[in-house]
């Protein structure tokens, strides 16, 4: 039976059937993404000791831990001291959860499905670490590394051709190359580091994973752009509210970004470099925003260029 055979009876089963599953085994993914979150920047294991409340450290039971389900019930308390617990958990549960039903909806039954469900239960993780830790475990580049080859190799197998799997190692040595050139440049620019090295590792795990270079440029550019507006969102708020309340803008991240973009660079040289409280601030976790650029260059990164390229460029007469 090849992969295709397998697929189609597959459809047997109602498709609103495996939408529920797809559903509830992104929630089962999004506890366990829980977990990480917690753990991997504290240096813990994720095994020992078994889950348990953080505040009165009892172990908890089975029905404690159903994810979405047991968050409701407990009322987003702890069953024994009832502490709350962060609404980050139901949010991450969900999170998952939904995207994993996104790429059941989206790409039916396919390889896709289950490439485009490895990468969210990757990138979910790394985002919320990220943000709030401004670190990536190398555990999870790692991860999302070797899932980009396992697909490349499929891929490669199934086609009879050493392109797939070539394709994605090209993009990862350009998607890092361009990064570490970032890295230096930063640097040089800012006398301390403007762009993390887990940046530059999780930039060669989404290469692995694209694997493709013309996308290479596009992710990057989404993701500074986005960066970019978000800089100069907290830039514009802190202004805003102040004196009332502090916001740290934290430039050097992102600004290397703007200098490729001749408006942003402008207001960047205009109202940021030179303020000496915003340059003292620190980092933007870069992250999410290259996990978004990612994710919009993968899934719409062919129509995204085809549409510059036609409305833009002229360059399609059709």
């Amino acid at each position: 039976m090849n992969l295709g055979d397998l697929f189609s009876q597959l459809q047997v089963v109602p498709k609103w059937l495996w939408g529920f599953f797809a559903f509830a085994y992104g929630a089962i993914i999004g506890s366990f993404n829980n977990v990480l979150i917690y753990r991997l920047p504290r240096e813990m294991s994720i095994v020992f000791p078994p889950s348990h409340c953080p505040v009165c450290k009892r172990k908890l039971k089975p029905w404690h831990n159903i994810p979405i389900v047991s968050y409701i019930i407990l009322r987003g308390r702890c069953y024994y001291c009832k502490a709350p617990i962060p609404i980050r958990y139901l949010i991450v549960e969900v999170l998952t959860a939904l995207s994993f039903l996104f790429c059941f909806l989206k790409f039916g039954f396919s390889l896709d499905t289950l490439r485009w469900m490895a990468f969210f239960g990757i990138a979910i993780p790394i985002t919320f670490i990220d943000w709030e830790w401004q670190i990536i475990p190398d555990e999870l580049n790692i991860a999302l590394g070797i899932v980009g080859l396992i697909f490349a190799t499929l891929y490669s197998v199934l086609s009879s051709s050493l392109t797939p799997l070539l394709e994605a190692l090209l993009t990862a040595f350009l998607f890092s190359g361009l990064f570490i050139s970032i890295y230096f440049i930063g640097k040089l620019i800012f006398k301390k580091e403007a762009l993390g090295l887990g940046d530059v590792k999780l930039a060669f795990a989404l290469g692995l994973f694209l694997a493709k270079p013309h996308l290479v440029f596009l992710t990057t550019f989404i993701s500074f752009t986005v960066g970019a507006i978000y800089g100069i969102s907290a830039y514009l708020i802190k202004n805003m509210l102040k004196p009332r309340f502090k916001v740290d803008i934290p430039v050097e991240r992102w600004s290397l970004g703007l200098l490729a973009i001749p408006l942003f660079g402008g207001i960047l040289r205009e109202f940021l470099i030179y303020e000496e409280d915003v340059r003292h601030s620190f980092y933007l976790a870069f992250g999410p925003f290259m996990l978004l650029g990612a994710l919009l260059a993968g899934l719409y990164g062919d129509t995204i260029i085809k549409w510059y390229l036609d409305n833009i460029l002229g360059l399609y007469p059709y």
